[in-house]
């Protein structure tokens, strides 16, 4: 999937929730947005999501990662197969590529 993140950024609407933000990118990216964690950050909520640009790369990093064994990264494919995307739950968008 070719994911551009300067015209998604250019794109983004202005959201009031977390939820109205999530929404519009499961919705814009079905099947290549996924939740992956939450944090709080000076009294605010970030949730954090991948935005899967390359999903044979991503699942073999992830698959990596999970795995019992040691692992080893050797090329910075992996980290070019998502971007990361936080939202606050006032719908504050911030995308890490």
């Amino acid at each position: 999937m070719n994911i551009d993140i300067t015209t998604i950024h250019q794109e983004l609407p202005d959201f009031n929730s977390h939820n109205e933000a999530k929404a519009w990118f499961t919705n814009k990216f079905p099947g290549s947005f996924r939740y992956k964690d939450s944090d709080e950050i000076d009294g605010i909520t970030v949730h954090y999501y991948h935005l899967i640009k390359d999903s044979q790369a991503y699942s073999q990093y992830m698959e990596t990662l999970e795995s019992t064994e040691g692992h080893q990264i050797t090329s910075v494919v992996p980290f070019e197969s998502y971007s990361t995307i936080e939202i606050t739950d006032e719908g504050d968008i911030s995308i890490s590529i």
